[in-house]
């Protein structure tokens, strides 16, 4: 959901769409990103923090759910606003994009959803 970051920093990607996308626009999307929202470490340290205070709840005894719904509900809000971002900056690529470019895509799209019908 939204734009995923894969470990190794270099491939940001929206969904099986940017999968399609060429390496250029990628890279270009990625950066983007990154630009936008420059505080990955931060949100990397949060999430690590909310994995631990979930653990912690579901260990606790007696089962405390409104522990466990705080956590996600945090967890939710974060990946909302990246979803937005990536919506925004992925419509904005596609916006720069030639009509060519456009109709390319869409049938890469297309090829790859065809692709597991088969």
């Amino acid at each position: 959901a939204g734009l995923r970051h894969h470990r190794d920093g270099r491939d940001v990607g929206f969904g099986p769409y940017t999968e399609a996308l060429s390496r250029e626009d990628r890279a270009a999307l990625r950066d983007a990103f990154m630009a936008a929202a420059p505080d990955l470490r931060d949100r990397r340290r949060a999430m690590a923090e909310d994995m631990t205070r979930l653990a912690a709840a579901l260990r606790a005894e007696p089962w405390d759910p409104a522990a466990a719904e705080a956590v996600l509900s945090r967890q939710g809000e974060r990946a909302e606003e990246r979803f937005t971002l990536g919506r925004r900056l992925f419509l904005e690529r596609l916006g720069r994009m030639t009509p060519e470019a456009r109709a390319a895509l869409a049938d890469r799209i297309e090829r790859a959803m065809t692709r597991g019908r088969d």
